[in-house]
Order: C-alpha cells, then sequence, then structure tokens
C-alpha cells in the first residue's frame, strides 16, 4: 500500500475532531490537497474544519476547483480572511 493510500485509510477509520488533526497535522499543502480531494465531499468537510489556519490558503490553491469551492463553502469569513492572510 501506498503512502497517500495509507493517509487515506488512517483519515477515514479515525473519529474525532483531535485525532484526525493528529493525522494531518505533519502534512505540507500538497499533502493535505491530495488527501481533501480523495475524501468523499461529507468527510472532506470534517478533514477540512481541523487543518491549521496557517495552511488553508496554501491548500485551497494546490485543490481542484470543485473541491475549492466546497472548502470556500465550508469555511467562515473569518477562516478565508484569515486563510488569505
Amino acid at each position: 500500500m501506498n503512502a497517500k493510500h495509507e493517509l487515506l485509510r488512517r483519515v477515514m477509520s479515525t473519529e474525532g475532531a483531535e485525532a484526525v488533526r493528529a493525522v494531518v497535522s505533519g502534512l505540507g499543502a500538497a499533502q493535505v490537497a491530495n488527501l481533501l480531494e480523495a475524501l468523499p465531499p461529507e468527510r472532506r468537510k470534517g478533514v477540512w474544519t481541523v487543518v491549521a489556519p496557517r495552511l488553508k490558503g496554501e491548500v485551497l490553491v494546490e485543490v481542484r476547483r470543485e473541491v475549492r469551492r466546497q472548502l470556500i463553502e465550508a469555511s467562515s469569513a473569518d477562516e478565508l480572511i484569515s486563510a488569505a492572510g
């Protein structure tokens, strides 16, 4: 199993925001973007809520347009301002 599939399996089997945060906290923007794109939309939003604010802007640049739109819709105005900073 490659690293991407292992990461996806870990996130999909993890419950609770803190546990998911622990899985994604050591990832870079491109890795988080790849992970979010691979997740089903309903799970994607939950993972997005635990992505570090300092990383969200970079992740939004990395993801596909459709995923970016979903993540922006799932974000508050304050989160988007912070991500742009």
